[in-house]
């Protein structure tokens, strides 16, 4: 990596890196910092939100500090480093998590509903006896196999 010129990162958290010979790490830079513009170099401004976004999409802290640290040839200022540890002590805390709910009309149709495994796994939380939240992501199966079962749900 000796010829990859380096990016420079000031106290204020603007990355300035080269355009020549960066494009990976310019799309690495795109994870967690907002692009800000370029001509020669390029400059990338790292914010809370940012990182954040970069955290959700599962970068973590230690990987962020360690890419910068190789981009600018250990010369990440240690106020950087300071402010960004701190700013990942935020996350984590609290988990939001999207979710859908299964509700039937009656408690028959959902004992029918849940007398399959298969669908059963895919059941998150029991809200009652006639309502299950599922977890987004498992909607689209879910859907599938309640149709195939001849139960064609509403979606709102």
């Amino acid at each position: 990596e000796a010829d990859v010129p380096a990016a420079t990162i000031d106290p204020d958290l603007l990355v300035t890196i080269p355009l020549r010979g960066t494009l990976y790490e310019r799309y690495q830079l795109e994870r967690f910092a907002n692009w800000q513009g370029q001509d020669t170099v390029a400059t990338y401004l790292i914010t809370p939100e940012s990182v954040w976004e970069g955290y959700n999409a599962g970068i973590r802290m230690e990987q962020i500090l360690r890419f910068l640290q190789r981009i600018t040839h250990d010369s990440v200022p240690p106020a950087v480093t300071t402010t960004l540890q701190a700013w990942g002590g935020r996350f984590g805390s609290v988990r939001l998590t999207r979710m859908v709910l299964l509700q039937t009309v009656d408690e028959q149709t959902m004992k029918q509903i849940t007398a399959r495994a298969d669908v059963r796994a895919l059941l998150g939380q029991r809200l009652s006896a006639t309502a299950y939240l599922v977890e987004e992501q498992n909607m689209p199966l879910l859907t599938e196999l309640l149709k195939a079962r001849g139960i064609w749900p509403m979606i709102r």
